[in-house]
């Protein structure tokens, strides 16, 4: 079975590039008949991942809806050469609906990341509004449409399944793809240190509640901010000496950063989103390098999983965990957690899952 993963991204954010070239690198790799394509402005036409011969760099007026015109288009143009299509879910978007009522003759999934209608709520406005009522009226329709859903969670999956009568969902969690120098040197010192990354810092991170959880705390530790943060954040970070706000940096740099990390901060008000399960790029990240995890949502790993803990945000707990985990080796934690989030591993339990449930149909 030949199967193309297309995805229309505008813009294109590292962490999920990141994604996209480690799944086609794991694809080619165990010559899998799989093939990543992303339709974006952020892609250099000579990019594997580029679906355009050549970069069209429209941004003129109405330049969201021409763009997703010409991404249902290269979608028609490389269809024939596939048996199955995953097509990663761009809401409210009309074009998806024409392109799949239109490609009956091919198997097309659809590739959920998150609850759409709750997270585009948050947005706020008249932009907003509309896209929600945009987003109601074509979401169901388009998975109604579509063969099959895969989910990057049980609970996006169930979601969706729901939305639009399906039966039964896929789930294809966020992966990382390892490397031999994945985990970071050790550099823990007396002192509890966190570290706490994102691009940037949006409601649902909870940077607030943690901000909170320390003012409350008298307890000596560091945690180190890197990202873009919300000004009011700002200012009360800069007023306890405990917190180290570096702004936005490059992953080298990060890399030393958490070299010294006894715990990575994952989110920590997910609820905000309208989820109380994630599976974050991010927490495969520090789990990769070595660093366990704190975040206040389940998330898509065994309920016994040791190096993650799911609970509110309270420095207390956050410092006992910090402890718990404090004997555990970079190395350990690294090789604890390869099989939940291997990218190879997760790619091979998909694959194995469609073929099985389409062999079953035959």
């Amino acid at each position: 079975m030949k199967i193309a993963h297309f995805s229309y991204m505008s813009p294109l954010s590292i962490g999920v590039k990141n994604q996209l070239q480690w799944e086609q690198s794991v694809a080619m790799d165990n010559s899998w008949k799989w093939e990543t394509k992303v339709y974006s402005l952020s892609l250099d036409p000579s990019d594997r991942l580029n679906m355009s011969k050549k970069t069209f760099k429209y941004d003129g007026p109405f330049s969201s809806v021409i763009h997703r015109i010409a991404f249902a288009y290269r979608m028609t143009q490389e269809q024939g050469k596939y048996d199955l299509l995953l097509i990663r879910y761009d809401p409210y978007n009309p074009f998806l609906t024409l392109f799949l009522s239109l490609a009956k003759s091919k198997k097309a999934f659809l590739v959920h990341h998150s609850k759409e209608i709750p997270e585009l709520k948050l947005q706020g406005g008249l932009a907003g509004y509309l896209k929600v009522l945009l987003e109601f009226a074509l979401g169901s329709i388009n998975i109604k449409l579509a063969d099959g859903i895969v989910a990057v969670t049980d609970e996006i999956g169930k979601y969706q399944a729901a939305r639009g009568g399906h039966d039964s969902y896929y789930l294809y969690p966020n992966g990382i793809q390892y490397s031999d120098d994945v985990v970071v040197a050790d550099k823990r010192g007396d002192t509890p240190e966190f570290i706490f990354v994102a691009s940037a810092f949006t409601p649902w991170q909870g940077l607030d509640k943690l901000i909170k959880s320390a003012s409350a705390s008298d307890a000596h530790f560091i945690i180190h901010v890197i990202g873009d943060v919300f000004e009011t954040d700002r200012v009360h970070m800069v007023g306890d000496n405990r917190f180290i706000v570096h702004g936005s940096l490059k992953p080298v740099v990060i890399r030393e950063i958490s070299s010294s990390a006894w715990v990575g901060i994952s989110s920590l008000a997910l609820e905000r989103q309208g989820l109380e399960e994630a599976c974050t790029l991010k927490v495969r990240e520090y789990l990769a390098m070595g660093i366990p995890v704190y975040g206040s949502y389940k998330e898509v790993l065994p309920d016994d999983f040791k190096y993650y803990k799911g609970e509110e945000i309270s420095m207390a707990s956050l410092l006992n965990y910090a402890r718990d985990v404090r004997a555990s080796t970079r190395g350990s934690v690294s090789d604890y957690s390869r099989p939940y989030i291997d990218k190879a591993s997760l790619m091979r339990k998909l694959l194995s899952d469609i073929e099985a449930a389409e062999t079953g149909r035959l």
